[in-house]
């Protein structure tokens, strides 16, 4: 059914263009489909982006700026224990 939605993963040798494809899509993706939340994250963009804690800040944060949820961030702390 087109209603399923699965999560994507790209995978490749550094170079190949993976970063510039998904980032690509999802500017082309939310200017045709403004209603849908996407969420991105690039493992590899910054030395921090395999930091569990700041991913999940940053993912909060990215679905707080799309859904305008109002919410106030965990703690660092809290978000170790939680998740």
């Amino acid at each position: 059914s087109s209603d399923q939605t699965s999560p994507l993963a790209v995978v490749g040798e550094t170079g190949y263009g993976k970063s510039a494809l998904i980032a690509n899509w999802l500017h082309r993706h939310r200017s045709h489909h403004p209603e849908d939340v996407v969420v991105a994250h690039f493992v590899g963009a910054t030395s921090t982006s395999t930091n569990y804690t700041l991913m999940v800040t940053r993912i909060l944060e990215d679905l707080h700026e799309q859904l305008g949820l109002t919410f106030e961030r965990p703690p660092a702390e809290q978000l170790v224990t939680e998740f």
